[in-house]
C-alpha cells in the first residue's frame, strides 16, 4: 500500500491540505483561468517592490555585457514562469523526489544575483503570503458562486 502525497508528506503537509492545494490549483489554471487570474496581479499590480526590483535588473542585466539571452523578457513572462512552477511543485506531491528541490534551489541560486536590487528573504515571504491571499479569495468566489441567492440572506 502507498501512502498518498508522498513529497507533501515529507513537507510537513497533512494529507488533506495537500488534496485541498491539488484541487483549489487545479479548479485556478482551468479554461477560462488559464493564466490563473489573481496570480499575476501579484507581481504586476500588488507587490510593487517585486515590480520595481524586476525592471531594475532588467535595465541593469540590458546594458550589462553578460546579458543571457535565455533571461526571462517581461514580468509578464515571470509571473507565467512562477504559475508553471507553482504547478510543478503541487505535482510533485504525489512523489518522493528531489528533483523539485533541485530545480527550486537552481531557482534561488539565480535570483541570489538580485539582493542588490532589494530582493530578500522578506519579499520572499511576502510574495508567499499573497500568493495564499489570492487562493483563498479565489476559493471564497468559486464557494459563494456555488450557493443559492437564498442561502446567503442572513
Amino acid at each position: 500500500m502507498t501512502i498518498p502525497f508522498l513529497q507533501a508528506n515529507e513537507w510537513g503537509l497533512k494529507p488533506e491540505q495537500a488534496l485541498a492545494l491539488k484541487v483549489t490549483w487545479s479548479k485556478l489554471c482551468e479554461t477560462p483561468h488559464s493564466t490563473c487570474r489573481g496570480i499575476n496581479a501579484i507581481m504586476d499590480q500588488k507587490n510593487k517592490a517585486v515590480r520595481e526590483i524586476f525592471y531594475s535588473a532588467a535595465f541593469f542585466n540590458g546594458i550589462s555585457e553578460h546579458r543571457k539571452s535565455y533571461s526571462i523578457a517581461t514580468l509578464h513572462d515571470h509571473s507565467h514562469f512562477f504559475i508553471s512552477l507553482i504547478s510543478q511543485v503541487i505535482h510533485s506531491f504525489d512523489f518522493r523526489s528531489v528533483d523539485i528541490l533541485e530545480h527550486i534551489d537552481k531557482i534561488g541560486v539565480c535570483h541570489a544575483g538580485l539582493k542588490k536590487f532589494g530582493f530578500r528573504q522578506a519579499v520572499w515571504e511576502q510574495l508567499g503570503e499573497e500568493l495564499i491571499d489570492a487562493l483563498v479569495v479565489q476559493v471564497c468566489i468559486k464557494s459563494l458562486r456555488t450557493q443559492k441567492p437564498e442561502d446567503l440572506k442572513t
